[in-house]
């Protein structure tokens, strides 16, 4: 369900970026005094994109060091997509966290570093074909003519399409059950507990109405999930073929899907494991500032996936929200790997100032109980 949810929500923005040639990134040129809120805004966008339009405005010296700090610090990848299908009311505090932390981080980084500057290269990491035809009239004809000799691609994105939103639909397939399986597990831990005298009874009452409470009928996030898939297949019938290929099959599926199912099933299956085997939740009770250590020097690592280990710890109710607050200020998936491969000195600095911020909240958070 979350590799499925992340790659319609990844669909819709590829289609938007397409259609809008890319403008949606370009205001940054015009607005060189809001280029820190801006970046921060950009950088609150699920996924790589919007990091991705920040980095190659900033190799091509149009907007500049705090901005893309304010960038690095607000996004969390495609991170923040699985946030989204799996702890949706702490994503939204966590992006509006985000979102504050890298303007604040944006405007001192302008102080502390006024005169930063990187030499231009001449890269752009948004792919905007120059014909694209996105914005062409949509027809019965070209559309017809479009599924006449229908690909390979589109005919497996249709299916898949088809079959998650059947999934949905028929009730088996939603987020209530994926919580209503983690519930059981801490349930079934609970009971282990109560047995030895360390956890009441009304405790575990509690937890057997959150149960009860996430499996009646639809809640509103497998209905929004049931809608953007709607979308995401209409546009699957309607774009060109062209964009199929190159931008829903090369890039959405060949590049993410295999990365973003593979991390997700090994996360949610270690944590498993040692939720059964080991007292993991009392060891990083106890280890709290050891944990926000890890989180963020984990967080530097310029890929998606490892910091789907603190997801899934939190989802479990093993770390509080200050430790994945931590992660996610440091991390940006693979957003900044472009930066990385074409000025390593701009990268190093700025996962510096992201690391202190991360350290510096994951701090806050274990001295206020947060």
């Amino acid at each position: 369900m979350i590799t499925s949810f992340v790659m319609v929500m990844m669909l819709i923005i590829e289609y938007i970026n397409v259609y809008s040639r890319g403008k949606w990134a370009k205001h940054l040129q015009h607005n060189s005094r809001y280029q820190i809120i801006l970046g921060a805004f950009m950088g609150i966008l699920p996924g790589c994109l919007g990091t991705y339009a920040i980095v190659s405005l900033y190799t091509h010296n149009i907007i500049h060091l705090p901005a893309l700090v304010a960038a690095l610090i607000a996004t969390s990848g495609d991170e923040a997509y699985i946030m989204f299908s799996m702890i949706p009311e702490a994503a939204l505090k966590i992006t509006f966290f985000l979102l504050f932390t890298g303007i604040v981080v944006g405007y001192l980084t302008k102080f502390i570093f006024p005169s930063f500057q990187m030499k231009k290269f001449a890269v752009d990491h948004l792919h905007i074909h120059q014909h694209e035809q996105l914005d062409k009239p949509l027809t019965i004809s070209s559309i017809s003519k479009q599924w006449q000799n229908i690909s390979f691609s589109r005919a497996i994105l249709v299916f898949a399409i088809l079959i998650f939103i059947t999934a949905l639909l028929s009730g088996k397939f939603v987020h209530g059950h994926a919580v209503d399986d983690t519930h059981q597990i801490a349930l079934e831990h609970a009971h282990d507990q109560h047995a030895h005298g360390h956890v009441h009874d009304h405790d575990i009452h509690s937890d057997q109405e959150n149960i009860a409470a996430h499996s009646d009928g639809f809640d509103w996030l497998t209905i929004t999930f049931i809608v953007l898939s709607f979308l995401a297949l209409f546009i699957v019938i309607i774009v060109p073929e062209h964009f199929i290929q190159e931008h829903l099959w090369g890039h959405v599926i060949k590049k993410h899907f295999l990365k973003i199912l593979s991390w997700t099933f090994v996360a949610l299956l270690s944590i498993a494991l040692l939720l059964n085997h080991f007292d993991l939740h009392n060891w990083l009770k106890d280890n709290q500032l050891w944990v926000v250590l890890l989180a963020v020097l984990i967080g530097f690592i310029p890929v998606s996936g490892p910091h789907m280990i603190f997801i899934t710890l939190f989802f479990n109710n093993t770390i509080p929200f200050s430790v994945l607050l931590a992660n996610s200020v440091v991390q940006d998936g693979h957003g900044a790997l472009p930066l990385f491969a074409e000025s390593k000195r701009s990268f190093i600095l700025a996962k510096i100032i992201n690391m202190c911020a991360g350290l510096l909240l994951g701090s806050l958070g274990y001295f206020l109980n947060f």
